[in-house]
């Protein structure tokens, strides 16, 4: 098998870089504001993503400069990782009560016997749910606008770094590398790349792929999501360079993430509320003397949490029903042999075609 040249390896590890590179450096000044919760969200995409393609180019960096750079990387996603959590369940208990309101509103506007009484059910509903909702967001925005003084410091930090540039610089480097040494490399063929990359990230998919046999297995749930995000970047990773012919993969990837997610989120907030109430009911005796203030409180975040128990139990019927079908179409050992056929393909293509179609999609 012919291997990638090494100029035509090194023009796609500069289009995957600077397209990286640039998408960060476009959403660290939006999320140092925090006028959008989507530059918090991107930034930890942009992140991964960086991540997951400095370990597939390894060898085509410095080894001490790309431990330096994905180090970096990791410490934003982790100053970063609540933000994010923080974001999305404020957006979700914002949806939620405005979702209470347009129903209220909805139902009160008929004129009929049956709608009045279901009015005056639905008003004494969302009275008794609106209070805890609208607590637990209060406290939620309390610890969002506690997390972004933490933020602004994290880009600041990497600003100062200038890990963008010095990102663009090793790839400048590298081109230099390639064009003026005529002396063979031991850098690995894209598709031995793709084989040991994707092989090690599918193997670790199917070692967790059990604990969705367990309803129970939150933690296992929780693993196996991640172990499915990583498998997809690094797929996406390979399909940049294949023109899309492993799409269909990455999508069936993708919903498989979501649906974890989701049901990750199901078991976060059965935790986080039932610890909530725990705190406020503290907050009330310490203020109060007494717990009778949580009474109006309960209600609607013990609503909420058998709401978000019900979900997860469709959610794991979803998840099992999405995995059987993949499963019954040989999903998995699919992945191995579309990467092995369609780089193979790459590989013995003309290099002069080759190089000219990745520098026209830089």
């Amino acid at each position: 098998m012919q291997r990638l040249p090494d100029n035509v390896l090194c023009a796609l590890v500069r289009r995957f870089v600077r397209t990286q590179a640039e998408a960060l450096a476009g959403h660290l000044d939006g999320a140092k504001t925090g006028g959008d919760i989507e530059d918090v969200h991107q930034v930890r995409v942009t992140c991964r993503r960086l991540r997951a393609g400095l370990a597939f180019f390894s060898d085509c960096f410095d080894d001490d400069k790309a431990k330096g750079w994905r180090k970096a990387l990791k410490k934003m996603l982790k100053r970063f990782g609540p933000a994010r959590d923080c974001d999305v369940q404020i957006t979700f208990l914002q949806d939620f009560l405005a979702g209470l309101d347009r129903h209220q509103s909805e139902v009160s506007t008929s004129s009929s016997t049956d709608a009045v009484l279901d009015a005056a059910f639905t008003k004494f509903n969302a009275h008794s749910i609106r209070p805890g909702i609208a607590r637990l967001l209060l406290r939620l925005q309390q610890q969002r606008d506690a997390l972004q003084p933490g933020l602004v410091m994290a880009v600041r930090r990497l600003q100062r770094q200038r890990l963008t540039m010095h990102l663009h610089l090793e790839t400048e480097r590298l081109a230099y590398e390639v064009e003026h040494t005529d002396e063979p490399t031991e850098r690995l063929g894209f598709y031995e790349r793709a084989a040991v990359r994707v092989g090690d990230r599918l193997a670790e998919t199917l070692d967790k792929r059990p604990a969705l046999d367990d309803p129970n297995d939150m933690a296992g749930h929780h693993a196996l999501r991640i172990a499915v995000k990583k498998l997809r970047y690094t797929l996406e990773l390979c399909d940049m360079a294949l023109d899309g012919r492993l799409k269909k993969l990455v999508k069936h990837l993708k919903k498989l993430q979501t649906l974890l997610g989701d049901l990750h989120d199901c078991d976060v907030w059965d935790e986080q509320i039932e610890a909530f109430i725990a705190e406020e009911t503290e907050r009330a005796i310490a203020f109060y003397g007494h717990p009778r203030p949580m009474r109006r409180l309960v209600t609607g975040l013990r609503y909420l949490q058998t709401q978000q128990r019900q979900r997860r139990e469709a959610l794991l019927e979803q998840t099992a029903a999405h995995v059987e079908i993949l499963e019954a179409e040989d999903f998995w050992n699919r992945i191995g042999e579309a990467v092995k056929e369609n780089a193979e393909i790459l590989n013995t293509t003309d290099d002069s075609d080759d190089e000219e179609d990745f520098e026209l999609g830089q």
